[in-house]
């Protein structure tokens, strides 16, 4: 919620996220609303985006995952992905500064997805990278971004992710026992990290023998 204080008949706002926030509202009424700005404009939202504005490519690195990508935000002015997240480590804003009083204002989704972005990868020459492993906390970014361009050892690993994700794991015939609830949960898991090609530990996963 924005916070105004009335100072001699005007409203003042302290917060600057609030004020791009306003100002935001106010650009997208400019054929309603006159917007002056008396010693000169000071902020402008110059551009804004959203993650179907995104375009990403991946492709296998040895035992990793690389990502490069692009914001287009007009023909004179693209940010590559390793901009575009070095942006983003100066303010927790959705508001992104572009120098000169000019932001450029994310979606709240298209930032959270890049926050989850950049937990899970790290920076490598002129891409990003990320482990298979870390393919699960990324899937709803490279689901919802713009254009996706792969190769095919991606495509393979989300098909064999899907593959593991309906995996009913059945337990061996040659087993004389009864598992408990986190027993049967632990073995499942394991199953289909196994399926999967990666390896886990699982604790106490000791068996009650049936009589």
């Amino acid at each position: 919620m924005t916070q105004t204080e009335e100072q001699d008949g005007e409203w003042v706002i302290a917060d600057p996220e609030d004020c791009l926030e306003l100002l935001l509202e106010l650009q997208a009424l400019e054929s309603s609303v006159v917007i002056e700005w008396p010693q000169g404009e000071k902020l402008r939202v110059s551009h804004n985006a959203d993650l179907k504005d995104f375009n990403l490519s991946i492709q296998r690195q040895q035992d990793w995952f690389a990502a490069t990508g692009e914001l287009k935000l007009n023909n004179d002015l693209v940010l590559d992905m390793q901009q575009l997240l070095e942006l983003l480590e100066k303010t927790p804003s959705r508001f992104i500064p572009l120098g000169d009083g000019q932001f450029l204002a994310l979606t709240q989704a298209f930032r959270k997805r890049l926050d989850e972005l950049r937990m899970f990868s790290e920076k490598h020459s002129s891409c990003i990278r990320f482990h298979p492993l870390a393919t699960l906390g990324l899937e709803d970014f490279v689901d919802e971004v713009g254009k996706v361009k792969a190769d095919k050892h991606w495509k393979a690993h989300r098909e064999r992710l899907k593959e593991v994700q309906n995996l009913q794991p059945e337990l061996p015939s040659t087993l004389q026992g009864e598992l408990r609830d986190y027993q049967m949960e632990g073995f499942c898991w394991l199953a289909r990290l196994a399926h999967w090609g990666v390896g886990a530990c699982w604790e106490q996963c000791d068996f009650v023998r049936s009589s």
